[in-house]
């Protein structure tokens, strides 16, 4: 499991022993160790295991077995880095049969947005089991012989560098550039990250950078939307550089993004596409739904079309 949203030594098991659905519970997430009663219903549930405080081979062991014996769905019920270990147990142990559904308990819950469940976990838990299933697109991520899998966003640069000194309502307004706003200091804080990339084995081309975002899902840092036309199920990604510029320039942006579609800026290089590469001088560091990596100088992301079997909440 993730170590972001996990820190996991004992586990335990409850519930029917033929079931038709594994609860993969994380009871370090933001809300697991606030909501015990939710997770005894669960647990009390016909048809429902709760897995608890498991580690990733047990996780494993645990969907081998009950895959076995009828089951039919996996929920991750934890935060990001929670959802993104289950999914990726499912992926590598090719259990594609298997629909996969987000029980939201973290701090962001990204994936669960862009999967449209609800952000209380007793009203998702309703649409963990009923909601619409659809195969979704992952993402994989290789840097030499390391390889990672992405559900929701691939980001680096300098997004997360500031969320924790901004509010929830200049983060609602202002999305993604909310700290251009003059809570830092733009210009003695924002760090330029200097690349080359390029889209679907293309030409390519140098930038000085402040963001990239690789998005598979729209929304990254706990709603903040920064790809407002991706999908998990069209087979593509959006690519979104923030280039840098001015003050002035940047600020502008901010205003862009919160009255209009900021990826058309003169800022933004935007892109869909099937895979993205990047070069830099220096190591660059990424985050995968969540999760820091280590830094390289070369990172190759591909979509993986219709990997999973995902469940979605009801059309908003």
């Amino acid at each position: 499991m993730s170590s972001k949203d996990s820190n996991r030594s004992v586990s335990r098991e409850s519930g029917s022993d033929h079931p038709h659905t594994l609860v993969v519970w994380n009871p370090k997430s933001r809300t697991g160790s606030q909501k015990n009663q939710l997770r005894d219903e669960i647990a009390a549930t016909e048809g429902v295991r709760v897995l608890e405080a498991a580690s990733p081979s047990e996780v494993l062991d645990s969907i081998k077995l009950w895959a076995s014996r009828g089951l039919k769905r996996v929920v991750a019920a934890g935060g990001d880095g929670t959802v993104s270990a289950v999914a990726t147990d499912l992926l590598r142990s090719g259990f594609h049969h298997l629909a996969f559904a987000v029980l939201p308990l973290g701090t962001g819950n990204d994936l669960a947005r862009s999967l449209r469940m609800p952000l209380l976990p007793e009203e998702a838990w309703t649409v963990c089991l009923s909601g619409v299933v659809h195969r979704i697109d992952l993402m994989r991520v290789r840097s030499g012989e390391d390889e990672h899998f992405a559900i929701n966003m691939v980001t680096g640069g300098n997004t997360g560098r500031y969320t924790a000194v901004i509010t929830d309502e200049e983060k609602q307004q202002w999305g993604p550039f909310c700290y251009l706003r003059g809570v830092v200091d733009v210009l003695s804080n924002l760090k330029v990250f200097p690349i080359e990339y390029r889209v679907d084995d293309g030409d390519w081309h140098a930038e000085s950078i402040l963001n990239l975002f690789v998005a598979n899902g729209r929304t990254s840092g706990g709603g903040l939307t920064v790809a407002p036309e991706a999908s998990l199920t069209d087979g593509h990604f959006d690519v979104v550089l923030i280039r840098d510029g001015t003050a002035v320039d940047l600020a502008s942006l901010a205003v862009n993004y919160a009255f209009a579609g900021f990826t058309q800026h003169a800022m933004v290089r935007h892109a869909r596409a099937k895979s993205f590469e990047l070069r830099s001088p220096h190591p660059f560091e990424i985050s995968i739904d969540g999760d820091a990596i280590e830094g390289r100088t070369e990172w190759r992301v591909e979509c993986l079309p219709d990997q999973l079997l995902a469940v979605f909440g009801p059309e908003q």
